[in-house]
């Protein structure tokens, strides 16, 4: 009979394959874990990982009292994180701003 692991457990398991310097089918061999089941997880928590990197951040939208010209429709969004001051197109994708954010904050 299969044993089934949760995903705690999964993820603990290629924690210890990533350290373990072992191929993949030699550490799957000496725990006897089924090589494609090992491999399917492998992917399913990588892709997860992959997917949750990706974290937005409350935004504060000011109205202002000034009425916009044509001109400053078109502009681009200003965004401010701390020091840091950015111009966004309207329109770009939001996933692609998360990231670029994630990533200038974690070299600032």
């Amino acid at each position: 009979m299969a044993v089934r692991r949760s995903r705690a457990q999964w993820s603990e398991l290629l924690r210890e394959f990533e350290a373990s310097g072992e191929s993949m089918g030699r550490f799957c061999a000496r725990r006897g874990l089924p090589l494609r089941t090992f491999e399917w997880w492998r992917w399913r928590l990588r892709r997860e990982r992959r997917e949750g990197a990706v974290r937005l951040v409350a935004v504060n939208v000011r109205a202002s009292s000034a009425p916009m010209k044509v001109a400053e429709r078109a502009s681009p969004i200003r965004l401010c994180i701390g020091e840091l001051e950015m111009g966004v197109e309207v329109g770009t994708d939001v996933s692609y701003i998360a990231a670029l954010i994630e990533g200038l904050r974690s070299r600032c």
